[in-house]
């Protein structure tokens, strides 16, 4: 007797589309949610970078810094800083600090920003305290930062993706006081 050859029926066939269609679905939703992670994380690590800078115009200048577009110096003045979005171009529109040393000189430094990042950096009107922000424009997280504090803050929504600081939806940088922490409860620390 002979043994009759089977091939794959449509049912097999069947089967093995829609297993890999479940499979390459989770594969996708997971690594759309590994990149906005990987967004939120730049938009972390250029805001601890600027703390960072901060913290070397507080120590040489006696003040602490705002954002501002332009040549260094820049525009001494303390109080609400640009809204700055990276790249920055050195040669076309530089993105810095600006602040004024203790004999009213402008000083100012210049800061890199990662493609897409927004940031802004507001001080008190003697520039004793400052507030920041940053958030990249494909992340779905704001985060911020305050002097008297030091903590990163974060505050996530969905409605914040494609949106840079200062976009709708996105809420305002509070005003900076010395001696409190600035951003409001719908903030969670890190």
């Amino acid at each position: 007797m002979k043994k009759q050859e089977r091939g794959i029926s449509i049912i097999d066939l069947m089967v093995v589309v829609a297993i890999v269609s479940v499979l390459s679905t989770l594969i996708v939703t997971q690594l759309a949610t590994f990149a906005v992670r990987t967004e939120n994380a730049t938009a972390v690590a250029d805001l601890r970078a600027i703390a960072a800078v901060q913290k070397i115009m507080k120590a040489n200048w006696h003040h602490y810094g705002r954002s501002a577009i332009g040549p260094i110096p820049g525009n001494c003045s303390f109080g609400s800083g640009n809204i700055l979005m990276g790249p920055s171009s050195p040669e076309l529109n530089p993105t810095i600090l600006t602040t004024t040393d203790i004999l009213g000189w402008c000083r100012g430094l210049e800061i890199q920003l990662s493609n897409d990042v927004s940031f802004q950096a507001s001080t008190s009107v003697y520039g004793a305290t400052y507030v920041m922000q940053s958030k990249h424009l494909l992340g779905d997280t704001i985060f911020g930062m305050d002097a008297d504090s030091g903590a990163i803050l974060m505050q996530r929504n969905p409605i914040f993706m494609y949106q840079p600081i200062g976009g709708s939806g996105i809420p305002a940088l509070p005003v900076p006081y010395e001696g409190t922490i600035d951003f409001s409860a719908f903030w969670t620390a890190m």
